[in-house]
C-alpha cells in the first residue's frame, strides 16, 4: 500500500476535532445535567473521528520497530485510559468475583461474539501494514458497551440467562462499582478482541501468501 500525504480538509477536521473533545470536557465538569449529556455524546463522536483519522496517520509516518512500538503502546495506553473510568468508587477493588462471574457459562456468549466480531475485523483488514486503527476501534466501541453496563444498562443476561436490557438492580451495581467489576470484565474483553482480530489478520495474511505463490507459479514459463 502507497502512503499518502493527508488533505488539508482531514487535517482541519482533526483539528476541529480537538477543539470539539476540549469544549465538551469543559462543559461537562461545569454544566449542568442536560449541558453533560450533551458535552458526553459530543465528545464521544470527537474521540471516534479521531481514532479514526489520527494513529493511522503517526503508523504511516513511522518505519519498522517504531512503528510496531507505537501499535503496541497505543493499543495498550488507549484501553488502560478509558478504563480508568471505571474505578470511579472502587473502594473495594476485587479481581477475582469478576473473573468468576466470566467462568460461568453464560458468559461464553459475549466473549463468542466478541472474538468472532473481532476475527472478522482483522480479517477484512485492508491495510496490514497499519492495524492501529482498527485495535482503537475496538477498544473504543466495548469502553461504549461496557459504559452502559456501568451507568445500569444491563445488554447482557438476567438470572434465568436470558438477553435483557433492563436497568440492573440499583445494588447489585453499586456492588460491582466497588468491585472493579467493569473494569476487570472491559480488559478482559479487549484481550479477547485483540486476539480475534491478530488472527482474523493471520489467517488475510495466509490467504494474500497463497494467492502471491499461485499468481507467482502462473507467471512461470511452462
Amino acid at each position: 500500500m502507497t502512503d499518502h500525504p493527508s488533505p488539508p480538509a482531514n487535517d482541519s477536521n482533526v483539528r476541529l476535532m480537538w477543539i470539539v473533545l476540549a469544549v465538551c470536557a469543559v462543559l461537562a465538569v461545569f454544566g449542568n445535567a442536560v449541558v453533560r449529556v450533551i458535552a458526553v455524546l459530543g465528545a464521544a463522536c470527537a474521540i471516534w473521528n479521531l481514532i479514526t483519522v489520527v494513529p493511522g496517520k503517526v503508523s504511516r509516518a513511522l518505519e519498522g520497530r517504531s512503528r510496531l512500538a507505537f501499535t503496541l503502546a497505543a493499543a495498550v495506553l488507549f484501553p488502560l485510559i478509558l478504563s480508568l473510568y471505571f474505578l470511579q468508587g472502587a473502594s473495594a477493588f476485587d479481581p477475582w468475583a469478576s473473573i468468576r462471574y466470566l467462568a460461568g457459562w453464560y458468559a461464553l456468549i459475549p466473549i463468542a461474539i466478541i472474538g468472532y466480531i473481532s476475527m472478522a475485523a482483522g480479517h477484512t483488514m485492508t491495510d496490514k501494514d497499519h492495524p492501529v486503527t482498527g485495535l482503537l476501534i475496538l477498544a473504543y466501541l466495548l469502553f461504549v458497551i461496557m459504559s452502559l453496563g456501568y451507568h445500569g444498562i444491563d445488554l447482557g443476561r438476567d438470572e434465568d440467562g436470558y438477553s435483557t436490557s433492563d436497568p440492573i438492580d440499583p445494588v447489585a451495581l453499586k456492588a460491582q462499582r466497588q468491585a472493579g467489576y467493569h473494569f476487570v470484565v472491559y480488559w478482559c474483553y479487549i484481550c479477547i478482541s485483540y486476539v480475534g482480530f491478530a488472527i482474523g489478520m493471520a489467517r488475510r495474511r495466509a490467504e494474500w501468501r497463497k494467492l502471491d505463490a499461485a499468481l507467482a507459479r502462473s507467471r512461470e514459463p511452462k
